[in-house]
């Protein structure tokens, strides 16, 4: 964000050009994003562990890769999720346990800018913006801090600020109070850097040999749900979103994965028996319907993971958080 676009902001909301302002909006923050070369740093979870804060070292390099690696608290060190562009790779140490899925589709710059683009125009429609301030630093980077106000009541819509790097437009702390006005959670980057060279290898990571691995390839034919529902072995669960494909795990458990999403937004639903061998994932606890369910935030993915009548479900996607409670909680 440039400092012509709070004068902007200013001027459009005077004149009442929410639309225009809206969609420059967009498209100035997806520019800004889109522009980042790469960044690597550390970033600081609040309220979502009863062991402490949850520290993890995140790093970004064009085009679209990430990796999030958890470093405490120690119960949890070393748990890791890669995404390398093509192929997702989630990794649990302590169970020598790892998650495997191939053939994801490459996108273009084209749908990540729209991608960006449609995040941005959903959270203004979804929110009442006021600058906060344009001084504070965050990890010594310049900030604009923004407050957020719900602009209509809805579960998971909470106020908060968020903290924007001056540059380009990226959060880099944020701050969400629940309905009560209680600290529900925070995100902190303590230390960040940005388009400095990425060890070749950052994205690379191969299970132990030793390790179980359930793995799938999102380049198979698909099975139809008939087909799933007569080979499982579990309740097959759907969502009301439209479902693109479903791909049977390459392994010989039991399971499937539901895609969703089209060009960069990726939304995944995993579904397998519940054995109960599956401890409680690192993240914040929330519900889904009448479930306990643990939301994670990977960077830009999140994870919800929650038990339904007998069925073990894993919702991944690239979308707000909001946005995949919604879609968790239509699964039926």
């Amino acid at each position: 964000m440039r400092p012509w676009m709070v004068c902007l902001f200013i001027a459009l909301g005077l004149t009442g050009c929410a639309q225009a302002w809206a969609d420059s909006m967009a498209r100035t923050i997806a520019r800004d994003l889109e522009s980042i070369k790469s960044y690597e740093g550390v970033t600081v979870e609040r309220h979502i562990s009863p062991d402490g804060d949850v520290r993890r070292r995140v790093v970004y390099a064009k085009p679209w890769r990430f990796r999030v690696e958890t470093l405490a608290p120690s119960e949890h060190a070393g748990e890791l999720f890669v995404y390398d562009g093509s192929e997702v790779k989630m990794w649990w140490p302590k169970y020598r346990f790892g998650v495997r899925v191939r053939g994801l589709p490459v996108v273009n710059r084209a749908q990540i800018v729209q991608h960006i683009e449609r995040l941005a125009r959903e959270s203004m429609d979804a929110y009442a913006f006021s600058l906060r301030s344009v001084a504070d630093r965050v990890a010594g980077q310049r900030t604009y801090a923004w407050r957020l106000i719900p602009t209509r009541e809805a579960p998971h819509r909470y106020r908060h600020v968020v903290w924007n790097d001056q540059r380009y437009a990226m959060p880099l702390k944020l701050a969400i109070d629940d309905h009560n006005g209680a600290p529900w959670y925070s995100m902190e980057f303590e230390s960040i850097a940005f388009d400095r060279p990425v060890a070749a290898d950052a994205f690379a990571f191969e299970f132990p040999a030793n390790a179980v691995v359930f793995d799938w390839d999102l380049s198979a034919p698909g099975i139809t749900l008939d087909e799933a529902r007569e080979a499982m072995n579990f309740d097959v669960k759907v969502p009301r979103q439209p479902i693109q494909k479903i791909v049977r795990a390459v392994h010989c458990l039991p399971m499937i994965t539901l895609v969703m999403g089209s060009g960069a937004s990726y939304v995944s639903l995993t579904e397998s028996r519940d054995m109960g061998l599956v401890e409680r994932p690192l993240g914040k606890a929330i519900r889904i319907g009448n479930n306990p369910a643990v939301l994670t935030l990977l960077g830009p993915f999140a994870t919800i993971t929650w038990v339904q009548g007998g069925t073990l479900l894993s919702l991944t996607g690239n979308i707000g958080f909001p946005e995949l409670i919604a879609v968790a909680e239509s699964v039926h």
